[in-house]
Formats: C-alpha cells, sequence, structure tokens
C-alpha cells in the first residue's frame, strides 16, 4: 500500500463522550447467538463504527474475523432514537478488563438509518467545530 488514505467517509471520534451501541451476534444463516450486549462507542462514520465492548466467548474471535459471524448494531442517538444497522468486523483487538475494540463496517442498513445515521453525524461534526473552534481576537484602536 501506498500509504494514502483510504476512508470514503468521515469520521467523528466520541470517545469523550458517553454513547452506548446495543448489539448482537449473528451467524451468517441470521440465526442469533448471543443476547443483546451493551458497549461504547468510540467514532462513527457513515461506513462504519469502532466500540469497545464484550465478546461473549474468545473462540469467537476467529470466526469474527473471518466474517462467519456478523453483528446487528442499534446505537441510541439523541436519547430516545436508534440507528440500526447490520456490520461485519473489519478488525478486531483485546481491550481494557476483557473487553474488545471492534472495528465494524455496515454491509446493510435501510435509507431511513441512513438518513438518520447522515442527520446525527453532520450535527456531531457541526458541534465538534463549535467546541473547537478558537476565539477570534479582534485588534481594538484606543
Amino acid at each position: 500500500m501506498s500509504g494514502k488514505h483510504l476512508r470514503k467517509s468521515i469520521r467523528i471520534d466520541f470517545e469523550k463522550q458517553s454513547l452506548s451501541i446495543y448489539y448482537k451476534f449473528i451467524s451468517k444463516n441470521m440465526i442469533d447467538l448471543s443476547d443483546i450486549l451493551c458497549g461504547r462507542l468510540l467514532n462513527l462514520s457513515r461506513g462504519g463504527l469502532l466500540f469497545e465492548g464484550p465478546i461473549p466467548d474468545p473462540d469467537w474471535v476467529l470466526p469474527l474475523g473471518e466474517e462467519k459471524i456478523y453483528i446487528g448494531c442499534n446505537l441510541l442517538i439523541y436519547s430516545t432514537e436508534t440507528i440500526k444497522a447490520l456490520a461485519r468486523v473489519r478488525w478486531l483487538a483485546p481491550s481494557s478488563k476483557g473487553l474488545f475494540k471492534l472495528g465494524l463496517e455496515f454491509i446493510k442498513i435501510d435509507s431511513e438509518n441512513v438518513a438518520k445515521l447522515d442527520k446525527f453525524l453532520i450535527r456531531s461534526q457541526i458541534e465538534t467545530r463549535k467546541i473547537n473552534r478558537k476565539p477570534e481576537f479582534h485588534n481594538q484602536k484606543a
């Protein structure tokens, strides 16, 4: 690889915020493999997300990497609305306290949820820019 940036969408960092993602593991033939679990969203883009959370069985690490197990995601936004998507694991790594960081790529998301995701990303990006904007100082002549 030439080191070029391959990301198609802007990624918004949520590590300093407390946004929850509810998820469950689903087999390739759409059979639920786990109860609903809760993780912490770290970043989000139109193409996928990164979160930290538990994996019910350490033996699932390899099947997750081989796309034999998918993840059904429910991202809670604005405390009353959810964005729902089906995703595959692009990468995962052990984190702290027995948790894992999972980088997901959305593989199935309907148009209604894409619209909610776009709106949420735009609003989050505007808020991030407001927070990071440095105050402007004007020279005033006395």
